[in-house]
C-alpha cells in the first residue's frame, strides 16, 4: 500500500493542476479579451472628447491665421501624458502649428486622411474636422500611444499571476485532502522528522491526525522533541554566554587601567546579558570597607541610590561581609533583606542582586554588583556565570596593576639614569673647575704676594699708590674667594648659607674705587 500511495497522490494532484489551470486559463484570457476591447473602445472615446474641445478652441487661431494661436491651443495637450503628437491643417490641407513646437514636420501625415480614429501597431491616431458652424476651418490630427493600455496588460498579468500562484497551494491542499488517511499521517511525521533533521529546528511540531495510534506515536515523538528543545535551549544559552564570556575577555585585554576595564564589563553586561544596573566596589581592608569605582550606564539607578564614584559603602553584616570574605552572593529579593544597601537596592526599585568577589592571588580586592527589577531574575547558570566573569575581571584588574607597577618602575629606572648622567656631567665640570681654579690659583699667587710685600715693606709709599695697592689686594682676594667657590661647586655635600652683616657704605666705597 506504501507503494501505491505515492501514485495515487500524483494522479489526483496531476488532475486537479490540469482542471485548475484549464479554468484559471480560460477564465483569465476571456477577462483579458474584454477588457483589452473596453479600453480600446474608451481610449477612442476619451481621444474623441478631447480632440473636439481642442478642435473648438482652434477655430480663431485658424479663422484669423495665426499659428502661434495654433501652437498655443495645441500645447494643452501636456494636461494628457499620453498624447505624443498633435497638428492642425488649414482648410487646404496644408500644415498649420504642430505639438510638440520641437517635432520636425516629417514626422506628421502630408496631408490630412479620413475622418476619425485607428490603432495601429503601437499608437492610436485620428482626424477631427475643425469647423465653425457649417464652415470647414481645418483639420485636427491627434497622435496617441497605447502606454495605458499595455500598463493595464501587464498589471492584468500580475493579477494572474498572483491568482494562479495563490490558486496553485490550494489546488495543492485539496489534493491533500484526498490521500487516504492512511498516508497522511506517515507522511507528516516523516516530513516533520526532515525539517528538525535538515534546520535543527527543534520546535517543529507533528500534527494529530485523528487516528488514535498515530496520534498516539505523534505525542511520543512530540515529546521527545520538547525534550531535546529544552536541552538545546540550555546549551545554546551556554554558548551564548560563553561567548560573551570571551568578548569582554578580549575587550578588557585590550585596557590597562581598572576604569576603563570595569566601564566595558559593565557596558557588555548591561547590554548582553542583560541587567538592570552594574558597579563595581573596590575593597578597602584596612577600614574595613567598600568604595563605589565604576557606575554602569544604564537606567537612572545611580541617581536613585544617591551613589557617585568615591562614595564609601559600609559593609552589611549579610551580602556584602559574605561577599569580601570571598563568596559569591545571591539575594532573589532584597526588599527581604533587612541591611542598609540591600535596602537602598529596594528603594530604588531593584529588586534581585547578585554580588561576585574579584579575587586575586586568595586576597579579594573588589566586588561586581548586578541587580534587576524582578524578583528571582537571574537563575542559577547566570549566577555562575557571573562567578566566571568576576575571575576574569580579576586577573584583567591584576595584569593591569602589573602594568602600572611596570610602567612606573620604568619611569624611576628611566629617572635613576637621567639622575647618573646628570652627576657624570658634574663630575666632568667639577674636575674642569678644579683645573681651572688651580690655574687662576697660580696667576694670582705672585700678585697677591707682590702687592702685600709692597704694602708692609714699602713705607715711603704715596696715599695715593698705597690705595692703589689695597684696591689690587681686594680685587685678588675676591677672585680667591670665587676659585674657593668654584672648588665647592663640585664637591658632594650638604647645602650650606652662611648669612654676615653687609656695610653697603662701605661696598659702594669700594666699587668706585674698582
Amino acid at each position: 500500500m506504501s507503494a501505491v500511495s505515492p501514485n495515487i497522490r500524483r494522479t489526483l494532484m496531476r488532475m486537479i493542476f490540469l482542471s485548475s489551470g484549464a479554468v484559471l486559463a480560460l477564465t483569465i484570457a476571456s477577462f483579458c479579451t474584454y477588457e483589452v476591447m473596453n479600453f480600446r473602445q474608451s481610449s477612442v472615446q476619451q481621444l474623441r472628447t478631447l480632440s473636439t474641445a481642442i478642435a473648438t478652441n482652434s477655430t480663431a487661431a485658424l479663422a484669423f491665421d495665426n499659428a502661434s494661436d495654433g501652437a498655443a491651443v495645441l500645447a494643452a495637450f501636456k494636461a494628457e501624458p499620453h498624447i505624443v503628437a498633435a497638428a492642425l491643417y488649414d482648410a487646404n490641407g496644408v500644415l498649420f502649428a504642430v505639438y510638440p513646437r520641437a517635432l520636425p514636420a516629417a514626422h506628421f501625415p502630408a496631408r490630412p486622411g479620413p475622418m476619425g480614429y485607428v490603432f495601429a501597431h503601437s499608437q492610436l491616431t485620428g482626424f477631427q474636422p475643425v469647423a465653425q458652424r457649417s464652415q470647414r476651418l481645418g483639420t485636427l490630427y491627434v497622435e496617441s500611444d497605447l502606454e495605458a493600455m499595455y500598463a493595464r496588460l501587464r498589471l492584468y498579468a500580475l493579477i494572474a499571476a498572483m491568482v494562479i500562484a495563490a490558486s496553485l497551494p490550494t489546488a495543492y491542499l485539496i489534493s491533500r485532502r484526498l490521500q487516504r488517511r492512511l498516508v497522511d499521517p506517515i507522511l507528516a511525521l516523516a516530513d516533520t522528522a526532515r525539517a528538525v533533521s535538515d534546520r535543527h529546528d527543534y520546535t517543529v511540531r507533528a500534527g494529530r491526525s485523528g487516528v488514535q495510534e498515530f496520534d498516539l506515536f505523534t505525542g511520543t515523538f512530540n515529546q521527545m522533541l520538547t525534550q531535546i528543545q529544552q536541552s538545546d535551549g540550555k546549551l545554546q544559552a551556554q554558548l551564548a554566554r560563553l561567548g560573551l564570556l570571551q568578548h569582554i575577555t578580549r575587550a578588557t585585554a585590550e585596557r590597562q587601567d581598572l576604569p576603563s576595564i570595569f566601564q566595558v564589563v559593565l557596558g557588555s553586561l548591561e547590554e548582553n546579558l542583560p541587567i538592570d544596573f552594574g558597579c563595581f566596589l573596590l575593597y578597602d581592608p584596612v577600614a574595613p570597607s567598600l568604595a563605589v569605582s565604576t557606575l554602569g550606564a544604564a537606567g537612572d539607578f545611580a541617581g536613585k541610590l544617591d551613589l557617585t564614584e568615591g562614595l564609601v559603602v559600609p559593609i552589611d553584616q549579610n551580602g556584602l561581609s559574605r561577599c569580601v570574605a570571598g563568596q559569591l552572593v545571591y539575594e532573589p529579593d532584597v526588599q527581604q533583606v533587612q541591611f542598609p544597601f540591600p535596602q537602598r537596592l529596594a528603594a530604588a526599585g531593584l529588586r534581585s542582586v547578585v554580588i561576585a568577589p574579584l579575587i586575586v592571588e586568595n586576597q579579594v580586592f573588589g566586588v561586581l554588583v548586578c541587580a534587576r527589577m524582578q524578583a528571582e531574575a537571574f537563575s542559577s547558570s547566570e549566577c555562575e556565570f557571573l562567578r566566571q566573569l568576576s575571575e576574569h575581571v580579576a586577573l584583567a584588574s591584576h595584569q593591569a596593576r602589573l602594568y602600572g607597577a611596570l610602567q612606573q618602575a620604568y619611569d624611576d629606572l628611566r629617572q635613576s639614569q637621567q639622575t647618573v648622567l646628570q652627576q657624570e656631567r658634574l663630575r666632568a665640570l667639577g674636575q674642569m673647575a678644579s683645573g681651572i681654579a688651580h690655574d687662576i690659583n697660580n696667576a694670582i699667587s705672585p700678585v697677591s704676594l707682590y702687592t702685600e710685600s709692597l704694602l708692609e715693606r714699602e713705607p715711603n709709599l704715596s696715599e695715593r699708590a698705597r690705595g692703589y695697592l689695597v684696591t689690587i689686594q681686594r680685587a685678588i682676594e675676591d677672585v680667591a674667594r670665587t676659585v674657593a667657590r668654584m672648588r665647592e661647586f663640585y664637591r658632594e655635600r650638604e647645602a650650606q648659607l652662611t648669612l654676615e652683616q653687609v656695610d653697603l657704605n662701605r661696598a659702594v666705597r669700594q666699587v668706585l674705587d674698582l
